[in-house]
């Protein structure tokens, strides 16, 4: 278990109702705007041969963000999570600019955006996750 984990959930008894409230909201209205960021960077101004080249981009990203992230000891074998997570961010930065390069169209930022934001959604979603579980439990998961 991570060493911040046993801090947060001593930490979380008797947390008043308004902001149990903001918690159980904050969640999903991040996980909206996420996919709105992403939305917009797949359907604006883009023809059906580069949307579904996005789309398949992203779940590339999707699949090695979540490899990166769920893989049981890491990439050094110490269980170092945010050290995966930048590695992972950085190899889904290059194959979105490789992306970019294999285009008609030559778009760094679509490709780049494409692939990172693709790339957080399993490690970003599990920590909405644990916050939303925590805000929804009345006293911290038991």
């Amino acid at each position: 278990m991570p060493e911040v984990l046993p801090s947060l959930l001593a930490m979380c008894e008797g947390v008043a109702g308004a902001e149990r409230v903001v918690w159980i909201l904050i969640p999903p209205l991040v996980f909206l705007g996420w996919g709105l960021l992403v939305w917009a960077c797949i359907w604006r101004d883009t023809d059906a041969e580069e949307r579904s080249s996005l789309l398949g981009l992203a779940g590339i990203c999707i699949a090695v963000g979540g490899l990166f992230m769920l893989a049981p000891e890491g990439i050094s074998g110490d269980g170092d999570y945010l050290g995966r997570f930048w590695i992972s961010v950085i190899v889904a930065a290059l194959i979105g600019a490789g992306w970019s390069t294999l285009t008609y169209r030559f778009a760094l930022w679509r490709g780049m955006a494409v692939a990172v934001m693709g790339n957080v959604l399993v490690p970003g979603g599990l920590v909405l996750l644990l916050f939303w579980a925590l805000a929804l439990s009345g006293s911290c998961l038991g």
